[in-house]
């Protein structure tokens, strides 16, 4: 899976899932206090509607069940036995990631304590930011407990911050969702720990998705908007493409190492923003191993998220990048947010920021 070191989703128990679950488990996996800390939070995020519950089983810990909870897990009878259920289906999400529900069906997806075990999350994540209403959240939740045999690698390697930040990097590298939230639940008990990530799917049914070399003239479209122009500056030439210090970031898009771009789409597939990075002596440059990010949406789809999520997408990507931006430019309390900070300044107005997330 792109962006994942070799064997990040590798388990010791590599048989059929299938096998694993077909003996009942009329258990909880967690204690009462991280249970009751699931219930509060699906209250506090209004899950009232129509939800779908991954890998589900015989409870799904909500306080006052929804209007309507399809519960999707491993094992009929865990699933029938459950009381909040509306509806249940048996499906493996390793096997086949796809789910078999319409555009638009959800107004909330919900994981429970089984994310771990996900060794194609990115498509399901796809599917879920698929099957959810605009503005519908997923929400994730997951403890210190599983079954080491059927977790995957990494999650077994990582501590609590770490398996936070993956989950996080499932939610950017999906490309259907805002910025996810991360929480502990229970700071103040001695049991479990019961942690969160949600995020809310895009407006509109916008998507992200990876910018590919046949996105050549839309990333030479957005290049121009990159070029700020304070209120009441003359317009800049579109000339200005052609000039070496500025067609460097641009031309021949995938055809160096390193160019790596996501795309904002619309409904109907219309492209309506783009970030990419590429390695330039620019006017971002801070060393040989950063590369350089340039991000624009189009005018009329910006203030609503969407670059935004351009950005935690790339980001996920690719840890650490640098920018150059004019100081006058609204776009710098953006990267401020998502956690770009200032490491140089250019003459009056422009200064060079840098993302790293290994350094914070």
């Amino acid at each position: 899976m792109t962006g994942f070191p070799e064997g990040f989703f590798d388990r010791a128990d590599d048989t059929p899932d299938a096998e694993f679950y077909s003996f009942d488990r009329l258990v909880t996996h967690i204690d009462p206090a991280a249970v009751a800390a699931v219930g509060e939070l699906y209250d506090e995020l209004g899950l009232s509607g129509q939800v779908l519950d991954l890998c589900s089983s015989w409870v799904s810990h909500f306080r006052s069940p929804p209007e309507r909870l399809v519960a999707l897990g491993m094992n009929a009878a865990e699933l029938t036995a459950n009381p909040a259920a509306t509806d249940t289906l048996v499906h493996d999400l390793n096997a086949d990631p796809a789910v078999p529900f319409a555009d638009a069906t959800f107004d909330a997806v919900t994981c429970c304590v089984s994310i771990d075990y996900l060794t194609r999350p990115i498509e399901v994540f796809d599917e879920v930011a698929r099957v959810l209403r605009p503005g519908g959240v997923f929400a994730v939740t997951f403890s210190n407990r599983c079954f080491p045999t059927k977790a995957i690698r990494a999650w077994l390697a990582a501590d609590d911050r770490q398996r936070c930040s993956i989950v996080a990097t499932y939610f950017a590298l999906s490309g259907g969702f805002g910025p996810p939230t991360v929480q502990l639940r229970n700071p103040d008990v001695d049991g479990d720990p019961l942690f969160a990530v949600w995020a809310h799917s895009l407006p509109d049914g916008i998507r992200i998705r990876a910018a590919t070399a046949e996105d050549q003239a839309f990333i030479t479209e957005m290049e121009y908007d990159v070029l700020y122009r304070a209120p009441g500056e003359a317009p800049i030439p579109r000339t200005i493409l052609d000039e070496p210090h500025i067609e460097q970031y641009h031309a021949d898009f995938g055809g160096r190492p390193g160019d790596i771009g996501r795309v904002a789409v619309d409904r109907d597939g219309s492209a309506i923003g783009a970030a990419w990075v590429r390695r330039v002596e620019g006017f971002g440059y801070v060393d040989g191993g950063t590369p350089e990010l340039a991000i624009a949406v189009v005018t009329g789809r910006r203030g609503r998220g969407v670059g935004t999520a351009l950005l935690r997408s790339l980001t996920a990507a690719v840890p650490r990048v640098s920018l150059s931006v004019d100081r006058r430019n609204p776009a710098m309390s953006l990267y401020a947010r998502v956690g770009f900070a200032e490491v140089r300044t250019d003459g009056e107005h422009s200064v060079v920021m840098l993302f790293d997330e290994v350094s914070g």
